[in-house]
């Protein structure tokens, strides 16, 4: 929906003459609501136009002319979203498109932070060698208060959690989506780790196998946030 309407917003700007082509993207949050504006200098629209294009109506126009495009599919969007679209523009002047919706409330088993005892073994399992070096680099500040274990397959990682006698001293990070093996959740469950893990996934949660009957003791996090995820320990 974005690249669509910034593809009319650049056709739009590449019509102007005798000014520089300027396209602003801003993004906030308010309150319960997120509000994204595109904003260009272009050649504008009539009133008319953006009186039908917010109602949803077709609107007979070529791509040289600038908006219409893509507009059938924004508007479907956002009404699957409950969002809302308005428009301000002026002939030669330039458009704005402010599109509105909900902020999606966080599920309760999405962590924004781990919890570690101290003297705890943290075991890391994961296929992906770039993963290792993250979370190597995340954890080195509590290097004196936890140790680090690592795996690349989760037979392996099953093996040696259930080799030990007391898994109250352990937390487990696994990652969801394992080669050749199976996922992390096999090994949250099989491990009995249910109440010491964090899991981490670049899946969305529809894509996770039997997630419905599992979301009641999952923890879990998607990789692109593992940067911004805390680190906890606790003594």
């Amino acid at each position: 929906m974005i690249s669509n309407l910034l593809n009319n917003a650049v056709d739009a700007v590449e019509e102007i003459d005798n000014k520089k082509g300027i396209i602003k993207v801003e993004y906030r949050v308010n309150g319960d609501k997120v509000e994204i504006k595109i904003k260009d200098n272009g050649k504008g629209m009539p009133k008319e136009m953006a009186e039908k294009l917010m109602k949803g109506e077709k609107v007979g126009t070529s791509k040289k002319s600038g908006y219409g495009l893509g507009m059938e599919q924004a508007q479907s969007v956002l009404k699957a979203i409950k969002g809302q679209m308005r428009i301000e523009s002026k002939e030669n002047v330039g458009t704005e498109f402010i599109l509105t919706f909900p902020k999606v409330k966080k599920p309760k088993n999405v962590a924004d932070k781990i919890e570690i005892k101290k003297g705890n073994t943290v075991v890391i399992l994961d296929d992906d060698p770039l993963m290792y070096k993250i979370w190597k680099e995340k954890l080195k500040k509590y290097n004196k208060e936890i140790t680090l274990k690592f795996f690349k397959k989760g037979l392996e990682a099953l093996k040696y959690l259930k080799s030990l006698e007391n898994k109250e001293k352990v937390f487990l990070i696994a990652d969801y989506e394992l080669q050749r093996d199976i996922n992390g959740i096999d090994v949250i469950e099989k491990a009995g780790m249910k109440d010491r893990h964090a899991l981490v996934t670049s899946a969305y949660l529809p894509d996770i196998k039997d997630f419905p009957k599992k979301s009641e003791y999952l923890k879990m996090f998607h990789k692109s946030d593992i940067v911004d995820i805390s680190v906890e320990i606790k003594g």
